[in-house]
């Protein structure tokens, strides 16, 4: 499960660098954009892997992703 989420989670920051650059990043064979379901999907992984120092992380994951996605917005 870890490695489900270093997986996702570097795939998403992959994902959001060559957005930046108008691409579309490809890691590990998947095609991936930034969209809303990497981040839920790395933070499933976190609590699911359980921990209250997962959990705090994936929350400041998250908070991070949405600011990100404010930040692109015009």
């Amino acid at each position: 499960m870890l490695l489900a989420a270093l997986i996702a989670t570097v795939e998403m920051i992959y994902a959001v660098q060559d957005d930046r650059a108008g691409g579309v990043a490809t890691l590990f064979g998947l095609s991936v954009q930034p969209a809303t379901w990497t981040p839920w999907a790395v933070t499933a992984v976190l609590w699911a892997a359980g921990g209250g120092g997962l959990r705090i992380a994936a929350g400041r994951l998250r908070a991070a992703w949405d600011l990100a996605l404010q930040e692109r917005q015009p």
